[in-house]
């Protein structure tokens, strides 16, 4: 009777231990340690012939929606868009900031309006950024992300919680990447900012949700 009750007890105790094996498994899932895309901040300025965006963070290179996290690496994305078709084809930039100036050449984008350029750095101060494009007057950027009231950390948060069901579920079966994104619209809505946070799994499931800068209420889920 005794060792009924003793294989009865260990029986029990094993069934335990495993499921608190299984829920450890599935929260232990690291958000930052799995983000292959974090933008941080943005600066921005217009004036009668462009304006211009300058969105800073890090991402994953090689770069691959495929639910594994690569490497990051630094980057600094200037895109332009013209009120005018520019005469270059790519338009030279320079990029000065109180220390250090940056210079290249802008590239069309096959997606949109856009003309851009990538520096491979980070600019994090607060200082104003002066861009120059040959054949037009400087511009003068400001940074907008500290007007924001949903900042980095907390748009993870609101992300992470908004998916956290889908991240379970796609971490069950495998690997799973996470983007956190300043996204706008610099020809139809110039100046308006939204996060969007996304995820992937290494089976090519997406989800993704977005939100504005100001408010954490979900604004669209999918």
């Amino acid at each position: 009777m005794k060792k009924f009750y003793f294989y009865s007890c260990l029986g029990i105790i094993c069934l335990i231990v495993a499921l608190i094996l299984v829920g450890c498994g599935n929260s232990n899932f690291n958000l930052l340690d799995n983000l292959s895309d974090a933008r941080y901040g943005v600066f921005d300025g217009k004036n009668d012939d462009f304006n211009a965006t300058f969105i800073y963070g890090e991402r994953e290179n090689p770069y691959a929606p495929d639910g594994i996290r690569n490497k990051t690496v630094d980057f600094g994305i200037i895109s332009v868009v013209f009120k005018e078709k520019p005469t270059a084809s790519t338009p030279i930039f320079t990029l000065k900031t109180e220390t250090k100036t940056y210079s290249g050449e802008l590239e069309k984008s096959p997606f949109t309006d856009e003309y851009m350029a990538d520096i491979g750095e980070q600019i994090t101060n607060d200082n104003i950024l002066e861009l120059t494009i040959d054949g037009y007057e400087v511009l003068n950027l400001d940074r907008k992300n500290n007007t924001f009231e949903i900042d980095f950390e907390k748009a993870l948060t609101i992300g992470e919680n908004g998916l956290k069901n889908e991240i379970k579920e796609l971490a069950k079966n495998g690997k799973v990447e996470c983007y956190l994104k300043i996204i706008y619209n610099n020809k139809s809505n110039y100046g308006t900012y939204f996060w969007a946070f996304s995820i992937i799994g290494e089976d090519g499931t997406k989800h993704n949700v977005i939100f504005s800068t100001n408010s954490g209420e979900i604004l669209v889920k999918n």
